[in-house]
C-alpha cells in the first residue's frame, strides 16, 4: 500500500492527477506550476528514499505503465507475442519483452505506434541521429508534465539558483519554463559570431546564470572567452548530449572559473541522469527504468558494461518500452557518498562510436578522444573521416604549436589505431557541424570501396 503524501503525488494519485493537470485550460496556463512545485518537492526529497521504497514505486509504474500500452496496436502485439500476462510481476512482464530498437519503430504508421485517444494532447518531436535520417515521435502533456520537475531536480543539484541560460538550436519538450532564457545557437560554429550577444546576456545577468549546452558548444564558449579575454558570470556550467573529457572538464572550469556538471539524456526517452556534488551520475529512477544488458539482452550485474536499454514511465502516446539508445556503461548499485540512494551510471559511450581497422581491430572514439585531450594547445577542433580499414583524413583547426607537435601525433595515430595506419592530415578553419548542431567527430566513408 501507498498511503504517503509523496508517494502519491510520483505515482499521480489524487490531487497529481494527469486527469487534472492535463486539460487544455490547465496545461496551457500559468496553473501548471502547481504540478511543477508538487513534481519537484518530492523528487528532492524521494532521491534520498531507501532502496525499497524506490524500487516498490518503480514496480508500480511499470504495472501502470503495462495496463496502458494495451491501448497501443504495436504494443499489444508485442505483447501477445511475448507470451505475457496479468499474473506476471511487472519486472518478469519487462525481461520477457524483446529490446526495441529505433529501426523497428521508424516507417511504421503513427496509429500503430501511439495511442490515438492522446494525440490532441501531444507534442511532436524528432532526433536526425548521428545518421541524419530524422526519426519523429512524440512526447504526451503526462510525461512532459514531470519532466520539468524531473529537470528542474536536475538543476538544483547544482547547489545554485540563478536563471538558466539554454543554449540550443530548438526548444525541448519538457525541459523547464521556469527560471530559463532560451539562447539560440544554430550550432557550434555560429558561437563566435555570438560573442557580442553573450557579452550583452553577460550584462543583463550580472549576478550570474547557469549555462547549459551541448558539450561542444560550451567548450567552444570557452575558447571564445578565452581568445578574446572575455568574463561572463557563469556560475555553474551543464551539458549534455556529448562525451565530455576530463581535458574539456578542466579547460572548461578554468577560462570560465566556475563548476561543470554533465548529465545524461536522450530526445526520445528525456532526462535520464545527472551529477550529484560529487560529480557522480544518478539515474533518474523515478522517471524511467534503465537496465544494462549483455549480447543476449539479459541484464548484467553491477561493476559490468554493457548495453544500456530505458523504458519511460510517463509517455503515454508513444512509449518507449526496453529501448536501446545505442549507449554503453556501467551500473552500480553501491550507495554515493552525497547520500542519494539513486544508482549511478557511468557512461561509456555510443556503440557506434568504434571504429573497425584490419586484422579484426576495433578501437574506440573515446580512446583517441582521451589521447588528443592532452595536445589541446595543437588541435582546437578535429573530425576523423575513415576512408578505408587502415586510412584517414584528419580534418583540423590547429592550434598555435600544431607545427610542432605534427610528428608526435602522427606515432599518436599509429599507437592508438593501428601499425599500417595511413594519416592524411587536412587543415582547416571550421568544421561542419551535424543538423542538429552537434559536433560530428567521426564519418566512415568507404562503403563499397574496393
Amino acid at each position: 500500500m501507498f498511503t504517503s503524501v509523496s508517494e502519491a503525488i510520483l505515482l499521480k494519485h489524487g490531487l497529481r492527477s494527469d486527469r487534472i493537470w492535463t486539460s487544455k485550460f490547465l496545461y496551457r496556463s500559468i496553473f501548471r506550476h502547481i504540478p511543477l512545485f508538487l513534481d519537484t518537492y518530492v523528487l528532492m526529497k524521494s532521491q534520498y528514499w531507501s532502496r525499497e521504497r524506490i524500487e516498490r514505486i518503480q514496480d508500480e509504474r511499470l504495472k501502470d505503465l503495462f495496463h496502458h500500452v494495451t491501448h497501443v496496436p504495436y504494443w499489444r502485439d508485442v505483447f501477445n507475442t511475448a507470451g505475457v500476462d496479468a499474473s506476471m510481476s511487472p519486472r518478469e512482464i519487462l525481461s520477457k519483452l524483446p529490446v526495441t530498437l529505433k529501426k523497428a519503430l521508424v516507417g511504421k504508421r503513427m496509429d500503430y505506434i501511439t495511442d490515438a485517444s492522446l494525440l490532441a494532447k501531444s507534442d511532436p518531436d524528432y532526433t536526425s541521429g548521428s545518421t541524419g535520417k530524422p526519426f519523429h515521435f512524440l512526447q504526451d502533456w503526462h510525461a512532459s508534465l514531470r519532466s520539468f520537475a524531473v529537470t528542474e531536480r536536475i538543476f538544483r543539484s547544482t547547489g545554485k539558483r540563478f536563471p538558466i541560460v539554454y543554449m540550443r538550436a530548438r526548444p525541448r519538450n519538457g525541459f523547464t519554463f521556469y527560471r530559463h532564457v532560451w539562447f539560440y545557437i544554430r550550432g557550434y560554429n555560429s558561437i563566435r559570431h555570438r560573442v557580442n550577444d553573450f557579452k550583452e546576456l553577460g550584462r543583463q545577468l550580472r549576478k550570474g546564470f547557469i549555462l547549459y549546452g551541448y558539450t561542444s558548444w560550451v567548450v567552444e564558449l570557452a575558447r571564445q572567452m578565452e581568445k578574446l579575454g572575455i568574463e561572463l558570470p557563469v556560475r555553474v556550467a551543464m551539458v549534455a548530449g556529448e562525451h565530455l573529457t576530463e581535458s574539456d572538464r578542466a579547460y572548461v572550469e578554468r577560462v570560465m572559473k566556475t563548476e561543470l556538471f554533465t548529465l545524461y539524456a536522450s530526445r526520445e526517452v528525456g532526462f535520464l541522469g545527472y551529477e550529484c556534488e560529487l560529480h557522480n551520475m544518478h539515474i533518474s529512477e523515478e522517471w524511467a527504468y534503465v537496465e544494462v544488458v549483455d549480447e543476449n539482452n539479459l541484464p548484467l550485474p553491477p561493476g559490468r558494461e554493457g548495453r544500456i536499454l530505458v523504458t519511460t514511465f510517463d509517455n503515454r502516446v508513444m512509449p518507449f518500452i526496453r529501448y536501446e539508445i545505442g549507449d554503453t556503461g556501467v551500473m552500480t548499485d553501491s550507495l554515493c557518498a552525497c547520500g542519494r540512494t539513486l544508482r549511478t551510471l557511468t557512461f561509456k559511450g555510443r556503440t557506434t562510436e568504434l571504429i573497425e581497422l584490419e586484422d579484426s581491430r576495433t578501437v574506440s572514439l573515446l580512446d583517441i578522444a582521451y589521447a588528443l585531450g592532452s595536445y589541446r594547445d595543437s588541435i582546437r577542433q578535429y573530425q576523423i573521416i575513415q576512408t578505408g580499414k587502415v586510412s584517414f583524413v584528419m580534418k583540423v583547426v590547429p592550434g598555435s604549436s600544431f607545427d610542432a607537435h605534427k610528428e608526435s601525433l602522427d606515432a599518436l595515430m599509429v599507437r592508438l589505431l593501428h601499425p599500417r595506419v595511413r594519416i592524411q592530415w587536412e587543415l582547416t578553419g571550421t568544421i561542419p557541424e551535424a543538423k542538429s548542431g552537434k559536433a560530428v567527430y567521426f564519418i566512415r566513408d568507404f562503403e563499397n570501396k574496393s
